[in-house]
């Protein structure tokens, strides 16, 4: 086989793959696929292709290596970047051949912000000073019964109650004026904060910002506050959605960022004229802008931020997903952009990450260390997170025994504030 010689041409084609088509692949072929009529450049990805085949692994086995072996091919020059990026994809081109970590400068200057921070947030959830809650969700077998058993299974998983519990059936919304009663007193019972992910499907932004759908959150608003319980309430996960996700499914079609900021703040005003603000902190629930599309487009997520009047704390979707996962992602490579622009525009809100968690693989143990490591020492801006211990058609992020070993003592560390202990505020 022909050794690869022209770098251009396969930072080209490899940009392509994981920038623009990460979600479209569903099986080896499709990576083969990306050579095209580069004959070299297929062959290459076919002989990976045969070695991953002959070791048993997935298609997300597969894509993890690729990414390592293209981690480690010689970067291209800056004018070559451009050449292959374009100014509308150089951003992300970047992101993926120098990462997103953070200087040290920053990290401290922030630190040292955070420290000080006066918090513009419903203070009936406290922000922790010096810490970041830790919260759990795991897929339960009946998950028709929301959460039927499943602060036992965390405990039992993890040995610990979480600090939060993030409230839905497997990875759908409580939907409409439902409100789950028995799981959050349980959560409460137990020292726990329930965060109760919410929609009204099918949405129709449009509707709810006309003032169509006040029946329903009228409703809702009132169950909230008959709960007379702080609680994290996260209106529509994921809500600029992906091309290629669930969230696209879902929402596809039926928003923009103004129509959905528009049914926002009538959704908070409603709560704030039935007084179910008082212990109710609002939280978005964006999927992180460097996880799978360009970072400035329809997908953007700051086109759907409501407004620090009716935001307390700012959340995302935040992972190593199958098709960008290698052993030297770190939360702060994923997550770094993202941060630093929270931390920019929104210097006084508590950020959290609702959907938290690393690729099922015998990289995990790795990542998993790496990830707490970053967020304590370098995105001490965050302060929550909700480990999503999960099984999909899109991989799993359920931990391996190694993992779980790795997880367990990276949370050990009193800066992770479990639930029924002395919470540091």
């Amino acid at each position: 086989m022909k050794t690869i010689t022209n770098r251009r041409a396969l930072f080209d084609k490899l940009k392509k793959s994981f920038f623009i088509a990460k979600g479209e692949f569903s099986n080896i072929r499709d990576v083969i696929n990306i050579g095209g009529e580069d004959k070299t450049l297929s062959e290459w990805l076919h002989s990976n292709a045969q070695k991953a085949i002959s070791k048993g692994e997935s298609i997300q086995d597969y894509l993890s290596s690729l990414k390592f072996i293209t981690d480690k091919l010689p970067k291209p020059t800056r004018r070559e970047l451009f050449k292959i990026a374009g100014l509308s994809g150089i951003i992300g081109a970047t992101a993926y051949l120098y990462g997103c970590g953070l200087s040290k400068e920053y990290v401290k200057k922030d630190q040292e912000f955070v420290k000080n921070t006066k918090w513009d947030a419903n203070p009936a959830i406290p922000v922790p000073k010096d810490g970041c809650y830790a919260g759990f969700f795991v897929q339960t077998p009946n998950h028709k019964k929301l959460e039927e058993g499943a602060l036992e299974m965390i405990q039992k998983i993890t040995g610990y109650f979480p600090s939060v519990q993030l409230l839905g059936i497997s990875h759908i919304a409580i939907l409409d004026d439902n409100f789950p009663f028995d799981s959050a007193r349980e959560a409460v019972r137990q020292g726990v904060i329930p965060a109760l992910s919410h929609a009204i499907m099918p949405p129709n932004f449009e509707d709810i910002g006309e003032g169509k759908q006040d029946r329903l959150l009228e409703s809702l608003a009132k169950k909230i506050k008959e709960f007379d319980n702080p609680m994290f309430f996260i209106p529509y996960k994921e809500i600029n959605g992906v091309p290629w996700g669930p969230s696209a499914l879902t929402y596809r079609g039926t928003t923009s960022g103004r129509t959905f900021v528009k049914a926002w703040r009538r959704m908070y005003k409603i709560f704030e004229m039935n007084g179910a603000n008082e212990k109710t902190v609002w939280s978005t629930h964006f999927l992180a802008s460097t996880i799978g599309r360009e970072q400035k487009g329809s997908y953007y997520f700051p086109s759907y931020y409501p407004g620090d009047e009716f935001v307390d704390w700012v959340g995302f979707t935040v992972g190593a997903l199958p098709f960008m996962y290698t052993t030297n992602d770190s939360l702060t490579s994923i997550f770094g952009s993202d941060y630093k622009y929270c931390r920019k525009h929104y210097p006084n809100k508590p950020i959290a990450i609702w959907e938290f968690g690393g690729q099922e693989n015998s990289y995990q143990p790795r990542w998993i260390t790496k990830s707490f490591k970053s967020m304590k020492e370098e995105l001490p801006g965050i302060k929550a997170f909700t480990y999503y211990y999960f099984s999909w058609h899109l991989g799993s992020t359920s931990l391996t025994p190694e993992a779980m070993k790795a997880y367990k003592k990276a949370i050990s560390d009193p800066y992770f504030i479990k639930g029924p202990e002395k919470l540091k505020l």
